[in-house]
């Protein structure tokens, strides 16, 4: 049964409530961060070591051929396809490292938009 707006009570959550659940999905959204972030620096380590490895042998490569005058297309293909692979390894590793000052940055924004105070009106 519907009461009529003066006999109607407007009841408003605890704020301790209200407060708590803000904190847990923040820490939810916390923890989501966290783990995204550490998955992008295990792809980037490994991205790493593997463009690393690339240029090693491309310069092991190019140590060990002829001079370019007297290169075969085969051995000139030994020494640009691991130059090539590092060359996309590295736009990776920037969009990585870009990936990762962005979690940092919305790690940083929330931790200074802590649910602790009452006065904002957003937590974030």
């Amino acid at each position: 049964m519907f009461k009529p707006w003066p006999l109607r009570r407007f009841r408003v959550r605890s704020t301790q409530r209200s407060l708590a659940d803000a904190a847990a999905r923040q820490s939810e959204v916390k923890q989501a961060l966290l783990r995204q972030a550490d998955a992008a620096k295990f792809e980037l380590e490994g991205l790493k070591r593997r463009m690393d490895e690339e240029l090693a042998i491309a310069t092991a490569a190019l140590e060990n051929a002829p001079e370019y005058e007297i290169r075969s297309a085969s051995e000139e293909r030994l020494i640009a396809y691991p130059e090539a692979a590092a060359l996309e390894a590295g736009k990776q590793i920037r969009r990585l490292e870009h990936e990762l000052a962005m979690y940092q940055s919305l790690l940083a924004r929330l931790e200074d938009g802590s649910v602790e105070d009452s006065d904002r009106s957003t937590a974030l």
